[in-house]
């Protein structure tokens, strides 16, 4: 088992056109990801994520 010690973030995203949220892991700072997600299918046809 590898003991590294590992950072990032973990992010929480709701959006007004869907009932579920989103939640996930990245290495970049949570509004860049954001970004990406709103622009992604299949998470787009849900956009605005906040």
């Amino acid at each position: 088992m590898n003991n590294e010690n590992t950072y990032g973030y973990v992010y929480i995203l709701v959006s007004d056109k869907t009932p579920y949220i989103k939640i996930g892991g990245t290495d970049y700072l949570p509004e860049k990801r954001c970004k990406e997600i709103n622009t992604q299918p299949p998470y787009c046809l849900y956009a605005p994520w906040r």
